[in-house]
């Protein structure tokens, strides 16, 4: 969370995107553009992340309000755009980089793209720590993370 609201104030309060296909190899996803205000690759992932997808980061970022970076959202959001920054989800535990509202997956859960978006709530005693926009953190239990969609979405 440091390394992100870090680069939000070095970036004229700009968010990062997910994944940003425009620029070099090495700096694309969300955590390689934090790393120079972490300077620490250990510290993405969780010691306790024992999934299938762990070795490339344990935090997964709101990709679907917060800017995906390869499709058609491709544009950055403006801090300022986030109505509700102490409400919205902007990384958490998750199987994946990238994590996706409930909304988009609930209905279809035997889907194994869905677990791999799903927050990873079986290495946090049935929650997720979560970080949200405005730089707070808190544990949350993954019921109330995935049956509220509203603090998934930025407006």
């Amino acid at each position: 969370m440091l390394g992100l609201v870090q680069y939000v104030q070095d970036y004229d309060e700009m968010l990062p995107v997910w994944y940003n296909f425009r620029v070099p190899v090495g700096s694309r996803w969300y955590f390689q553009v934090v790393q120079p205000y972490i300077k620490n690759w250990q510290v993405l992932i969780c010691p306790s992340d024992g999934s299938p997808y762990a070795g490339l980061c344990s935090y997964g970022y709101n990709c679907d309000y917060l800017g995906y970076g390869s499709s058609s959202s491709t544009h950055f959001y403006a801090l300022a755009k986030v109505q509700k920054p102490a409400e919205t989800v902007w990384i958490m535990d998750c199987y994946n980089a990238c994590a996706y509202s409930p909304g988009r997956w609930i209905p279809d859960a035997t889907n194994s793209l869905y677990l791999r978006y799903l927050p990873d709530s079986l290495r946090h005693n049935g929650g997720v720590n979560v970080g949200f926009v405005d730089g707070h953190s808190k544990w949350l239990k993954s019921n109330a993370l995935l049956m509220d969609n509203s603090i998934w979405d930025r407006d």
